[in-house]
């Protein structure tokens, strides 16, 4: 058991030290942005691990009364019971991880439920996801087959699959995702996604989007966008898109 937490501490000593590519997650509560550092992302049957960094637009106040620009941190879930607790967090005086750091007390961190709809559901769909867009080399989109009805939009079929009333669609669209307004050094030239739709219901269940450096989704992900709020088919997706997934759900 002891060599087990030396060999664990020396795991997550290792990934802190280690260069990050961060890729922007969103608009921090308190002010800046949170990042997530997609080669970290360790999964298992039953457990996920991702590391996170909290990047503050001003002087953030801990509970000791110190003052921090950022923040890292690896994050667990038991993904198939919905419930995460904190491993490991390192303060620091600079931005992105920079400048003096201080590791805080994460021991005996309990499992918590983390409630639907929320920005860890977010998280955690992101980090539990089998996700080969994520994990895997670029793909090439330029072979994939345009949507009917546009010039821009790709689908890929090997991943566009029926499983009852449950449709999972993979495509690319070459513009950024709306609404995310990223820092201007994490714009996304290109976006691949994914989408769970329930056929019966006509409602996008969840959706995760990477957003690429590069036009044709190319490049490193710069984005990430992970909604679970569902939404109805018709409200969500383009024009010729939503036309597809239609074509899909009816099929038997």
């Amino acid at each position: 058991m002891f060599r087990t937490r030396i060999l664990l501490a020396a795991l997550l000593l290792a990934s802190f030290s280690a260069h990050a590519d961060w890729s922007y997650f969103g608009q921090l509560p308190a002010g800046g942005e949170a990042y997530l550092d997609l080669a970290s992302r360790s999964t298992t049957d039953k457990q996920s691990r991702i590391r996170l960094l909290a990047n503050y637009s001003a002087p953030h106040a801990e509970r000791d009364g110190t003052s921090i620009l950022s923040s890292t941190s690896i994050q667990e879930f038991e993904c198939t019971a919905h419930r995460t607790r904190l491993l490991d967090r390192r303060v620091h005086d600079g931005s992105f991880g920079q400048g003096a750091s201080r590791v805080t007390s994460v021991q005996g961190d309990t499992w918590k439920d983390v409630p639907a709809g929320s920005r860890g559901a977010s998280l955690m769909t992101v980090a539990c996801v089998a996700m080969p867009l994520i994990d895997a080399p670029t793909r090439d989109w330029s072979a994939q087959p345009l949507v009917p009805g546009s010039t821009t939009l790709r689908y890929d079929p090997s991943h566009t699959k029926r499983d009852g009333q449950r449709l999972i669609i993979r495509w690319l669209m070459e513009q950024a995702p709306g609404g995310l307004q990223p820092p201007a050094s994490h714009k996304a030239a290109s976006t691949e996604a994914q989408m769970s739709i329930d056929c019966g219901t006509r409602t996008i269940l969840a959706t995760l989007g990477i957003g690429r450096a590069e036009a044709a989704g190319r490049g490193a992900p710069v984005t990430i966008s992970a909604v679970t709020q569902a939404q109805a088919l018709d409200q969500g997706l383009p024009g010729p898109l939503m036309a597809l997934a239609s074509e899909r759900c009816a099929a038997r």
